[in-house]
C-alpha cells in the first residue's frame, strides 16, 4: 500500500451492522481503501462492496488478531471503531469490550487517528452495564493521542433499526402508552448527523475533543414514544409512570435476571444524563 493509500485507509470494526453497512457506503464515496472487520459468524457474501477496494476480514477481536490481519489493520491511517460486544450477562460488557479494545491498539500504528463510536448512555452515573462499559471504553481512550470520541443519541430511522427498533416495536405491542414522570431525557440522531460528525472526526487537523452526533435541540422519551405511536396510526391511552420507581424496579429485576437484554436497554434509556452528556462533551465524566 503506497503512502497516500496508507493515510487514506480506514479500517471499519463491527463493519457488518447496519450502522456498519451504512458508513462503508458513505466513505466509500471518494474510492478510499477500506478494511471491513467483521464477526467471524458473518456472511460476508451480503456485505456492501461499493468499489474493488473494499474488504472484509472475518475475526473474534475478543480473541486478538492473526498476523495477516493485524499488519492490515497497521497500515490503515484511521481505525473507526463501531464494534459492541453484547455479552448474556451484561454486567461482562465492560471486560470484554475492554478487550476488544486491547486488540485494536495492539494492532494499530501508534500514529493512527482512532475514532470511537461512544453514546449519550456513556457516563459516569449511567445506571445501566451499556452504559458504564461505553464510559470505561471511552475512559481507557481518554489520553491516546489522535482520538477522537462520538457521542452518538439514539438513531431514530424509517424504516427503524438497531436499538430504535427494539424500543419502536416494544411501544407498539403495548395496549397503553407509558408517560414517564418526570421525563427522562432523549438525545436523538439521523443518518445525515452521524454522517457529519464522522466527517468532522476525520476532517480535523488535530483531534479537539468529543464530537456531539445528535440533534441539539434536547427532546425527551415520552415524545419519542407518543411520535412512535402516532406515526403507526395509533392512539393508546396514557398511563403516567414515576420514573424513580421504575428505575428501582428496573435495579433489583436486574439484579435477579441479570442477563435480560431489556432490562439494561430500559435502564440505558431512562437514565441518560443531561448534564452527564454536557460534561462529556467538555472533555470530562
Amino acid at each position: 500500500m503506497e503512502d497516500k493509500d496508507r493515510s487514506a485507509a480506514i479500517a471499519i470494526t463491527g463493519a457488518h451492522s447496519l450502522i456498519g453497512q451504512m458508513l462503508v457506503r458513505h466513505l466509500a464515496a471518494d474510492r478510499r481503501p477500506i478494511l471491513g472487520l467483521v464477526t467471524p459468524w458473518t456472511d460476508t457474501g451480503v456485505l456492501a462492496r461499493p468499489h474493488d477496494r473494499v474488504e472484509y476480514i472475518a475475526s473474534d477481536l475478543r480473541l486478538g488478531l492473526p498476523i495477516t490481519p493485524r499488519e492490515q489493520v497497521k497500515a490503515c491511517g484511521t481505525v473507526l471503531h463501531l464494534a459492541w460486544a453484547r455479552p448474556a450477562d451484561p454486567r461482562r460488557a465492560a471486560a470484554e469490550n475492554t478487550a476488544i479494545l486491547d486488540t485494536l491498539l495492539d494492532a494499530m500504528d501508534s500514529g493512527a487517528r482512532l475514532i470511537f463510536l461512544s453514546s449519550v448512555s456513556a457516563t459516569s452515573d449511567s445506571p445501566s452495564f451499556y452504559g458504564k462499559s461505553k464510559f470505561a471504553v471511552a475512559e481507557r481512550l481518554r489520553s491516546r493521542p489522535n482520538t477522537v470520541e462520538i457521542i452518538a443519541g439514539l438513531m431514530r430511522s424509517d424504516p427503524p433499526m438497531g436499538p430504535y427498533k427494539v424500543l419502536h416495536d416494544t411501544v407498539l405491542k403495548l395496549p397503553l402508552r407509558p408517560v414517564f414522570l418526570p421525563a427522562p431525557t432523549a438525545f436523538l440522531a439521523s443518518e445525515d448527523i452521524l454522517f457529519a460528525a464522522i466527517d468532522q472526526a476525520l476532517a480535523q487537523p488535530t483531534p479537539t475533543g468529543p464530537v456531539a452526533a445528535f440533534d441539539p435541540a434536547t427532546s425527551d422519551l415520552n415524545t419519542v414514544l407518543r411520535d412512535i405511536v402516532r406515526t403507526a396510526g395509533r392512539n393508546p391511552p396514557p398511563v403516567p409512570v414515576p420514573t424513580p420507581l421504575i428505575n428501582t424496579l428496573l435495579g433489583l429485576a436486574q439484579g435477579i435476571r441479570p442477563g435480560l437484554a431489556i432490562l439494561d436497554r430500559l435502564r440505558t434509556l431512562l437514565g441518560v444524563s443531561k448534564t452527564g452528556v454536557a460534561a462529556r462533551l467538555q472533555g470530562g465524566g
